[in-house]
């Protein structure tokens, strides 16, 4: 946690007032992800929590505690990445903490999987029905949902790529974690803290957020489809060719991909995260030697190619980037590996490194 952190948890529980230890009891605001709309409830502790799921759902809840061993069990909760607790002794008085602050108070990093994914909570009304009515003014209140992401000061993987060239075990270990984020949206999870499987759609560089610690994570699923075995449900909409042009399979340029089949969808992104691989790759030293970055297809499309463009230099021309004889290329969508494969394989070349080093 950092300073800034520390200081708000220093500040917030300075709220605290000699009401603490008493025997009677404080009013509270309840909330829970439930409810419908904030109540009231009575205890000897007030508290506001912010919990983040292994599946990057945010919930955020207001209530009461009562019992010695309770107060002390969770008020004494030091901040962790998926969750964070402020105790209050007044009446009301977690009714005043705000979500922003609560959140402040995680630990800087993205919790669970490195995976965007961007983070979706419910965000319910600020206060009682009064308040509600004050900010709509015809009465009715409405559900909000928010989309938010830890700040990434590196940026993404494009504009890093251009400023800064990695070592052998940097970019295997970035191409990794982008292998790892993919995997954990490509695979549904069962279970209360599930989530369907998920196709990015528009994978890229510049989707791509690097960390301080030099891993990477998805970012911006504004084009994605889900899939769950429950329903068996594919919602594409009415236009397949979504997705930045630079970055789309042959499958989707020349209109042959099976629009019903969700692994169809799999393995566009599998294509878009190859040419991310040798964007990476480019950028990686090899012997002392590196090569300045540029974009997949830069000597063959425009800055900024249209669908035809594309079409022909990989559909009909069957171009591809360059890549040293050792590489070796099938054109078959279904020869593409799953992402968990390249996972595994990426895990273990970094891995043999790692101990090489060691030794």
């Amino acid at each position: 946690m950092g300073p800034c952190s520390l200081l708000l948890l220093v500040a917030l529980q300075a709220l605290q007032t000699s009401a603490e230890g008493s025997d009677g009891k404080l009013e509270c605001l309840c909330e829970t992800p439930q409810s419908l709309q904030a109540t009231k409830c009575h205890g000897t502790r007030c508290f506001s929590s912010v919990k983040v799921s292994s599946s990057g759902v945010v919930v955020f809840e207001h209530g009461c505690l009562e019992g010695l061993d309770k107060i002390r069990f969770h008020c004494s909760t030091a901040p962790s990445f998926y969750q964070a607790i402020f105790c209050c002794s007044q009446e009301m008085c977690n009714g005043n903490t705000s979500r922003s602050s609560l959140m402040s108070l995680l630990p800087t990093g993205a919790a669970g999987p490195l995976v965007y994914v961007r983070q979706r909570f419910r965000a319910s009304l600020p206060g009682p029905e009064d308040r509600c009515q004050a900010d709509q003014p015809d009465g009715v209140c409405s559900t909000q949902l928010w989309l938010i992401t830890h700040y990434h000061e590196n940026g993404s993987l494009y504009d890093y790529l251009q400023r800064v060239a990695v070592e052998t075990t940097e970019g295997l270990a970035m191409a990794a974690s982008v292998a790892c984020g993919l995997v954990h949206l490509h695979t549904e999870i069962f279970g209360t803290e599930g989530k369907p499987a998920i196709a990015h759609r528009d994978l890229k560089s510049k989707n791509i957020l690097v960390t301080k610690e030099l891993r990477c994570c998805i970012a911006d699923l504004g084009l994605a489809v889900t899939h769950s075995q429950a329903d068996n449900l594919l919602d594409v909409g009415n236009n397949p060719k979504v997705g930045t042009k630079r970055y789309m399979a042959p499958e989707v340029l020349d209109e042959s991909i099976q629009t019903d089949c969700f692994d169809a969808y799999k393995r566009v992104d599998i294509w878009a995260f190859g040419l991310v691989l040798w964007e990476i790759a480019r950028r990686t030293y090899s012997n002392g030697i590196v090569e300045e970055y540029k974009p997949p297809f830069y000597d063959l499309v425009p800055n900024d190619p249209s669908f035809e463009d594309m079409r022909k230099v990989v559909c009909v021309e069957q171009q591809r980037p360059f890549l040293p004889n050792r590489w070796f290329s099938d054109p078959n969508p279904s020869a593409r590996l799953t992402a968990l494969r390249i996972k595994k394989t990426l895990d273990k070349i970094h891995s043999s490194l790692e101990k090489g080093k060691e030794s």
